[in-house]
């Protein structure tokens, strides 16, 4: 049987050709992901502390090491790495940079966000003082609530938490501390407890006061919110910033007051307000002195019902 020379050729090619080579592996560019756990940024610390880095990498992380203002103060080869700092060599009330960084074994360097932190002289053992100022304790709310917390600390507010019925449900670093909760899907007629946890730069914390407020259905409320003249009287003369003072009360709740000045149910408010207390810092060198002006209020509740005081005339001197 002769064999032509095509096939022949092809027969060779295959005894020759390489059927257990394999494809070069792909080089490793992938840098390293890091985070500065602990402290946290703007943080006041003093003392011995601790540095917290944490690190992963899609193939192994070789070294970890940070820096506080440019210069390496510590070396780790674990991923998840602690480092002690001793800060009380340093100028007290002088914010410092931490910035970490992390290689792995194909030598790919990540780095973190920096951070700032401040050094004091002492550790502050001061818990934050914490407080819900809306809605108020007994408050029957419908449809959208906005949760208002008022925080304060000797050295500063880090973060406000907030919980209903025990749950956590947001976490607030920026001032006013806020929730808008959604009430829509709750039952009728049931009653929710909610309070909000304020953390400090330490990490000190404090926990408000529960309040309990009442769910009700908004298509059932008709009936608008009444206002009362607190201050200034009517009729009576005005000069520089006047605390106008409103009290005003609604059976499930007011959520926004709109002051007007010299307009009325047609005109764009001088200034609004989502929560009590209800005042309107009026500065009344904006308005023609000698002339008498008029003030209007106009109160909503949850269900959108409206309730108006006014126009009530003051001579601005």
């Amino acid at each position: 049987m002769k064999i032509s020379r095509h096939v022949l050729f092809l027969f060779i090619v295959w005894l020759a050709w390489p059927w257990n080579c394999s494809l070069p592996p792909i080089d490793d560019i992938t840098p390293p992901v890091i985070l500065i756990v602990y402290p946290a940024n703007g943080a006041v610390v003093a003392g011995n502390i601790k540095i917290a880095i944490e690190s992963t990498d899609d193939e192994e992380v070789d070294k970890v090491w940070y820096y506080l203002d440019n210069e390496v103060k510590g070396v780790s080869n674990k991923s998840n790495a602690l480092f002690d700092l001793d800060v009380t060599a340093y100028a007290d009330n002088q914010t410092h940079v931490l910035l970490a960084a992390a290689a792995d074994k194909a030598g790919n360097i990540g780095y973190s966000t920096q951070i700032t932190v401040t050094i004091s002289d002492s550790y502050d053992i001061t818990p934050p003082t914490v407080q819900i100022v809306n809605p108020i304790e007994g408050q029957a709310v419908e449809g959208e609530v906005h949760i208002l917390a008022s925080a304060d600390d000797n050295r500063g507010v880090r973060e406000v938490a907030f919980f209903i019925n025990g749950d956590s449900v947001i976490s607030d670093t920026d001032y006013p501390y806020e929730y808008f909760w959604l009430t829509e899907d709750l039952s009728d007629s049931t009653s929710h407890g909610i309070f909000a946890k304020a953390y400090d730069l330490f990490g000190n914390w404090s926990v408000s006061p529960v309040i309990r407020v009442t769910v009700y259905p908004r298509s059932d409320d008709i009936i608008a919110p009444s206002l009362i003249l607190l201050y200034p009287l009517a009729e009576s003369i005005l000069t520089g910033t006047v605390r106008v003072t409103i009290s005003a009360s609604d059976n499930i709740g007011v959520n926004r007051m709109e002051f007007f000045v010299d307009g009325g149910n047609n005109a764009q408010p001088h200034f609004s307000k989502t929560s009590p207390p209800w005042i309107y810092n009026w500065d009344t060198a904006a308005w023609a002195d000698g002339a008498t002006h008029t003030l209007f209020v106009k109160a909503y509740d949850l269900a959108g019902n409206v309730g108006s005081l006014g126009p009530i005339a003051y001579t601005i001197q």
